[in-house]
């Protein structure tokens, strides 16, 4: 399945055009990294976004590699070498 990060604040992740429809989603961005997502299933106005719960926020918070990963992608976000989210699809498993 791949599809294109939109937002993501700890609790809830937002996808954009998802190859398939799925209830879960699990996500290993790096190794050591798991994110476990759930479809929410809420209706959304904007068309082919989906909103997945994150049920392992507690855990992520608390990581200190998810906190590293994070700290990376802001880094090559300011550094321009980070593909602009509406090109860039990631695999999900």
């Amino acid at each position: 399945i791949s599809g294109t990060l939109v937002d993501f604040n700890f609790k809830f992740m937002l996808i954009r055009g998802l190859s398939e429809e799925a209830d879960t989603l699990m996500l290993i961005p790096r190794a050591g990294i798991r994110i476990q997502l759930e479809n929410t299933r809420k209706p959304l106005t904007t068309p082919g976004v989906t909103l997945y719960s994150v049920k392992n926020w507690e855990e992520l918070a608390a990581s200190k590699a998810f906190q590293t990963l994070l700290e990376d992608w802001i880094f090559e976000y300011r550094q321009g070498t980070l593909t602009p989210r509406r090109t860039k699809k990631r695999m999900a498993m």
